[in-house]
């Protein structure tokens, strides 16, 4: 798809990209980018539609930009700027104006097309795992390595890699594996030899690893394996999620399915205490530690709980019916950054009525992406810019856009803008014909000052705003008060202040327009004001003969 950036309205077979509404954007003339489809069969269906908030720009790039496909999974970038994109027809490295596509056909090292899990590693590593095949391949100095020992792997699916230097742990279905030195190996089989669901290491070094049917394991730096079970008190054991705590401490979630019971569970030392119990909430995930220390968990049918540093449990963000929690992550900027998409699309039976619900990407509270097809993945890199895979779209880059738009409608008193003003407390003047306004912090103009009808502004050394109107104004407070210069209206009648400006030598320069009684056809000439006055600094100015570009002459004002 070629990207079009037009003032335009969308015809068919166009896809319209609208803009979602903006205090500060003008409520007419707004940036429409379009996508230009081609009329092939695919494109006679209903296109795809997403939205964008005028915060932001976006750029997509699909097949038709060089991608394999429009399927992306994953999204990281690498310690060189590359990003690095799974999908079902290969990996894809993007430098920002080109894609390479590695499979199995131009890469010996991938054993399959479809790349399921993409993780980044220690400085210069790349770790890839191919679902078909069910392989790990690793990159390296730009060369693929498959990984040997992969054979013993099983059920690598959506289960979360933990990296750590060059070591590689791998959540299995017969356990814990490790990659060391090449080479893929079951790690304690003899005692960790059940479903790995979660891995993670505390403040203190020391490596934990929840199960499907045996509880939780803590493994010590020295190698001494601690298995926590029933009889420590934790009240199941099935592990759903593990996530460490800045006091040393393992946070589990837990699920009996035989009773539909959900536990919230903390591990400090050797102590287990249950936090939370419900058969209501359905917590499938922790997701992580904010700058306060709460807690964050996602409950897919219900939004993200926190659990508060002082203690107690909260629904933070609730979800509408029929959706269900999916992405989140903290941005550059501290803010919160999430998505979420129909329930039970994931299943590919999307929920009754939610056939039709935008998946969104929410920015805190406010909506900044939405789609009609699943958002898979959502990536900051390292200028901040926003990368975004969506399901048979392709992939998404979206960054502030530094223009803003001021008009009528949002209360400035005048449509042309002649002069623009930043004084030393960061305020913005604006000069017009019809007046000049001040702008505040929240962009909202204040009403013009009476009698003030040219564009030229100044600040002087003690920070008074000087206004060019007719006739000349200093600001005191919210008036504009005149300044009597002691022209002599019988030699000139002033018109207005083009120019301000104060020397290094504090002379206040003033040049302005004014109608003389008689004036040589061809001849202009400057009035330094009346010759006993303190602003009218000596000087000589040049008149300028028109009919002679050649012809100069010195000219002392009369005066």
């Amino acid at each position: 798809m070629a990207i079009l950036e037009e003032h335009a309205t969308c015809s068919p077979p166009t896809l319209s990209v609208s803009l979602l509404s903006h205090p500060i954007v003008p409520r007419c003339g707004l940036l429409l980018v379009l996508l230009a489809v081609a009329s092939f069969p695919a494109a006679a269906q209903e296109a795809p539609v997403f939205e964008v908030h005028p915060d932001y720009t976006v750029r997509q790039w699909t097949v038709r930009d060089g991608l394999p496909s429009n399927e992306i999974s994953r999204i990281v970038q690498t310690d060189d700027g590359f990003l690095w994109m799974a999908t079902i027809e290969g990996l894809v490295r993007f430098d920002g104006q080109q894609f390479t596509v590695f499979n199995a056909t131009n890469t010996p090292g991938l054993a399959g097309n479809r790349i399921g899990q993409l993780v980044k590693g220690a400085p210069g590593h790349l770790w890839i795992w191919a679902q078909a095949s069910n392989s790990v391949t690793v990159y390296h100095e730009g060369r693929f390595r498959r990984v040997e020992g992969e054979e013993s792997l099983s059920g690598l699916g959506g289960k979360p890699w933990y990296i750590e230097a060059d070591t590689l742990w791998i959540p299995t279905e017969k356990g814990l594996f490790r990659y060391v030195e090449g080479r893929v190996q079951p790690f304690l089989p003899d005692e960790i030899n059940t479903p790995v669901q979660s891995i993670v290491r505390d403040t203190e070094g020391r490596l934990w690893v929840g199960t499907r049917q045996d509880g939780i394991y803590r493994i010590e730096a020295g190698g001494t394996l601690r298995q926590f079970t029933l009889e420590d008190g934790l009240p199941s054991l099935t592990t759903q999620s593990l996530l460490p705590d800045r006091e040393g401490g393992v946070w589990a979630l837990m699920r009996n399915d035989a009773l539909r019971a959900k536990y919230v569970v903390r591990i400090a030392g050797d102590r287990v205490e249950m936090l939370h119990y419900s058969n209501r909430f359905a917590p499938s995930e922790f997701r992580y530690v904010d700058a306060e220390g709460g807690i964050w968990f996602s409950a897919r049918t219900e939004g993200w709980w926190r659990h508060h540093p002082s203690g107690g449990l909260r629904l933070e963000v609730n979800l509408e019916p029929g959706m269900e929690a999916n992405l989140i992550q903290v941005g550059p900027e501290g803010q919160q950054w999430r998505t979420t998409l129909p329930l039970n699309w994931r299943e590919g039976q999307p929920a009754t009525g939610a056939e039709n619900v935008k998946h969104t990407l929410y920015r805190d509270d406010e909506v900044i992406f939405t789609s009609d097809t699943p958002i898979n993945a959502f990536l900051f890199d390292r200028q901040g810019t926003l990368w975004i895979a969506v399901w048979q779209q392709g992939l998404f880059r979206l960054q502030h856009t530094f223009l803003r738009t001021l008009s009528v409608e949002d209360g400035l008193p005048f449509k042309d803008v002649y002069v623009i003003l930043e004084d030393r407390h960061g305020t913005i003047w604006l000069g017009s014909w019809e007046g000049v306004v001040r702008i505040d912090s929240a962009l909202t103009p204040s009403s013009p000052f009476d009698g003030t009808t040219w564009p030229s502004l100044y600040e002087d050394r003690a920070g008074t705003i000087w206004v060019g109107s007719d006739p000349l104004c200093q600001v005191q407070q919210d008036r504009c008060e005149a300044v009597d210069l002691g022209l002599e209206q019988s030699t000139a009648s002033s018109d207005a202040t083009n120019a301000m400006y104060e020397d290094r030598r504090g002379r206040f320069w003033i040049g302005w327009k004014i109608r003389t009684r008689a004036r040589p056809s061809g001849w202009s000439s400057t009035h330094l004001g009346h010759p006993d006055h303190p602003l009218r600094p000596a000087l000589e100015s040049c008149a300028h003969d028109h009919r002679d570009p050649r012809r100069h002459a010195p000219l002392r004002h009369p005066g």
